[in-house]
């Protein structure tokens, strides 16, 4: 069975079995815990499965917000909030994209299709996870762009720093509850964490159970959905770079099709 149809069956067999949910005191309602407020260790029996099983310092991590890891990333950031000022008003900035260096390397063209408009504007870093994300969001300035739309890809670097996927989640809820202070209107179009590695392989079953958690948390929250149909990428090596991570234009333009088709809430 190639890694996209194994991915595949996990995810299924996590959903049917009841197994992915947050731990107990990790899903209060929608915005009641500020950013940066760490989610209680889970008590009690909980979940079998040590994936969904965090103790508060697998939680600290990617809910606290932090700077940047490079001066680079940290320059983008203040250029972004520059452009931010520069695109202050009303009806400017339509969609908003945010996420890591997949995001920053969209391909501007597919980015505007995937958006559907030209006032899209890239807030992606490279090498961003949840946390660092928290930590770019935090100034109150960003509230005054007023996009329509958010499309958020975020959480490969959290998997390749080894974070556990209840742990990632709770970074997921974090980033959320964060973009509905500031954007209280806009609609979230969600990406999941995509396949990486050779044939998908990188942490296979931890990537299906923390998307299977973000399907779960989506649900929930108003005006959200998430983009289906990228497990395909893990059985097509060249729609990647030759990490196994990024991807090649023709990667982008899956991306960009999975995007433009999600759900518009």
């Amino acid at each position: 069975m190639k890694a996209g149809k194994l991915v595949r069956a996990a995810a299924a067999m996590l959903v049917s079995a009841s197994a992915v949910v947050l731990p107990a005191g990790m899903a209060p309602a929608w915005g009641q815990r500020p950013v940066g407020a760490q989610p209680r260790a889970e008590t009690g029996p909980g979940p079998a499965d040590p994936r969904l099983r965090c103790m508060s310092y697998d939680l600290q991590v990617p809910t606290t917000p932090a700077p940047p890891t490079s001066a680079p990333a940290l320059k983008r950031h203040l250029d972004l909030l520059a452009e931010a000022e520069r695109l202050r008003a009303p009806g400017a900035v339509e969609v908003v994209a945010i996420g890591d260096s997949i995001v920053q390397g969209w391909p501007p063209d597919l980015l505007r299709q995937a958006a559907g408009t030209d006032r899209v504007l890239n807030l992606g870093i490279g090498g961003d996870r949840f946390q660092h994300v928290l930590w770019r969001l935090q100034p109150a300035k960003w509230a005054m762009l007023q996009p329509r739309r958010v499309i958020l890809l975020l959480g490969t670097n959290n998997l390749g720093a080894g974070d556990k996927p209840c742990a990632m989640a709770a970074g997921a809820e974090a980033v959320l509850t964060r973009l509905r202070v500031l954007w209280p209107e806009a609609a979230i179009t969600a990406v999941p964490v995509m396949p990486r590695g050779e044939a998908g392989g990188f942490r296979a079953a931890d990537r299906a159970a923390f998307n299977a958690l973000f399907g779960d948390m989506l649900a929930r929250i108003p005006h959200a959905a998430p983009v289906a149909g990228l497990e395909a990428l893990a059985d097509r090596p060249e729609d990647f770079v030759p990490d196994r991570l990024h991807l090649s234009r023709a990667g982008y333009e899956a991306l960009t099709a999975a995007v433009a088709a999600a759900p518009r809430p």
